[in-house]
């Protein structure tokens, strides 16, 4: 009987434990599903939305410059600001020969990365909640699916970073040199 009351109680131990660390497992990886829900709702409040205006209106800027800009000696300052103008550029088109990530490439990537974690995890906790697998194993999986997470976080860290620094320098670049452009036609007809 004792034997039997011992083996009883090791039993409700061993399945509490069990128990308590798949409880343990499923918090976390909700908290990871959230976690993914959040960064992509911060991405999307992120988007560029007028990339394309953005490439028409680079690109007819520098056409304008190229068919109508000869000047009679040349201006540096005016010089520095286009080829500022030309490297922000390469935020929105990437050049062939440019290794750079422009912003919209960048941002296709997390969002895609957001998707496919946000599947695994579900996989996973589904596994976790159902016994399948190896249950010995899902805390590597999981450590290494926050690692996966931290990192796509880091991406996103970057792309906000560069998107906050480079956008309004463009924005006020473009401005700017169509406003020389659009003085210097004026200046241009009344010589």
């Amino acid at each position: 009987m004792k034997s039997f009351l011992l083996s009883l109680f090791v039993a409700l131990f061993f399945y509490s434990c069990v128990s308590t660390e798949k409880r343990r497992q499923t918090q976390k990886l909700t908290n990871m599903i959230s976690q993914t829900d959040s960064l992509k709702h911060v991405l999307q409040r992120n988007k560029i939305d007028s990339v394309v205006e953005y490439q028409i209106l680079a690109n007819a800027l520098m056409l304008r410059f190229k068919n109508n800009y000869n000047p009679k000696k040349v201006d540096l300052k005016l010089g520095e600001e286009v080829n500022e103008f030309k490297e922000l550029q390469m935020l929105f088109v990437k050049e062939k020969e440019e290794n750079k990530r422009t912003l919209p490439g960048e941002y296709g990537i997390i969002f895609s990365a957001l998707l496919e974690e946000k599947n695994t995890l579900k996989t996973l906790l589904n596994d976790v909640e159902n016994d399948r697998g190896d249950k010995n194993k899902n805390n590597e999986y999981i450590k290494f699916e926050l690692e996966k997470l931290n990192t796509i976080r880091s991406l996103l860290d970057h792309y906000l970073i560069r998107k906050n620094k480079y956008l309004p320098r463009f924005r006020r670049s473009l401005k700017e040199l169509n406003s020389f452009m659009d003085k210097w036609g004026y200046e241009k007809i009344k010589n």
